[in-house]
């Protein structure tokens, strides 16, 4: 169990920069409503363990569905959660409540995959289905090619949709798409694509999300090679985009430059602006 006057003073700085205290101050029940989000904390799996989130919340507030996103109960418990350092600001709702051990439905989400599929499934060519988490879980992937086998991961749905326009013409596309921050399910489903045989080319937007899903599968599948993620394709992007700010920028160990770049810039820039360029590595089966 969590020591609530703990969480508390350690998330009372951070409630009060992301404008929580203001909320609460004009909530009509705040004093039921922390009392509730202390609770979901203390309710929160043991180390090793899984809990439904909807099984939570159904334990804490009688209703299955008071910690969904859009639920003021949900927004309050992942904002001490982040605020008491235990998770952060900057992850989305799911990762945050996967890394503390709660499921946000098993079935919702996951990968989609256009030409690469679980061992044993049966698609036809150039189908683009979703790899819920339930699946992705324990899923085996078929043995990779001697020659070309590369699996090309992106963030953006936009990606996954030409690539999959592009397999259906009969080029054989293999492409999984995280559609934003992945899971710690989905990164460890994309690493184990290395114990089949197969290498992994791997990108997404040049933002601090992107940088940090990017870093996230590096770390859990090292062998895998950055996909026009360099200093050099952050300044092409920036060519034909790039006009939305950019607060912070992680470490980009696999090339230190691009970092700099990104910090100079201070732009975001997006992978829809190098669509033509991945759809032709698409089309080669391998990076440059």
């Amino acid at each position: 169990m969590l020591q609530h006057g703990a969480v508390w003073e350690a998330a009372l700085p951070g409630l009060h920069r992301a404008g929580w205290l203001a909320k609460l101050y004009a909530a009509d029940d705040a004093d039921g409503m922390l009392r509730q989000a202390l609770a979901v904390l203390d309710a929160l799996p043991e180390t090793g363990t899984r809990l439904d989130r909807r099984v939570l919340a159904s334990n804490i507030a009688r209703n299955p569905h008071a910690l969904d996103d859009s639920e003021p109960l949900a927004a309050l418990a992942l904002a001490l959660l982040s605020a008491a350092g235990i998770t952060s600001f900057a992850q989305r709702s799911r990762a945050a409540w996967d890394a503390v051990g709660v499921d946000c439905d098993d079935l919702a989400g996951g990968l989609i995959a256009v030409g690469i599929h679980p061992a044993g499934w049966h698609l036809p060519a150039g189908a683009a289905v979703t790899l819920p988490p339930r699946e992705l879980a324990s899923c085996r992937w078929p043995q990779g090619p001697v020659t070309r086998p590369w699996t090309f991961v992106t963030e953006n749905p936009s990606v996954a949709s030409a690539a999959a326009d592009l397999a259906a013409t009969g080029v054989p596309v293999r492409l999984l798409c995280t559609s934003g921050t992945p899971s710690a399910v989905e990164i460890a489903a994309i690493a184990r694509l290395i114990d089949a045989g197969w290498q992994i080319a791997i990108r997404a937007d040049f933002d601090a999300a992107g940088i940090a899903h990017v870093a996230a599968v590096l770390g859990a599948a090292p062998s895998s090679r950055p996909w026009r993620m360099g200093a050099s394709d952050y300044e092409q992007s920036l060519s034909t985009g790039g006009t939305v700010p950019l607060a912070h920028v992680g470490d980009t160990p696999w090339e230190p430059a691009l970092g700099t770049a990104m910090r100079a810039h201070g732009l975001a820039a997006f992978e829809e602006a190098m669509l033509p360029d991945l759809l032709a590595d698409l089309r080669l089966g391998e990076p440059p």
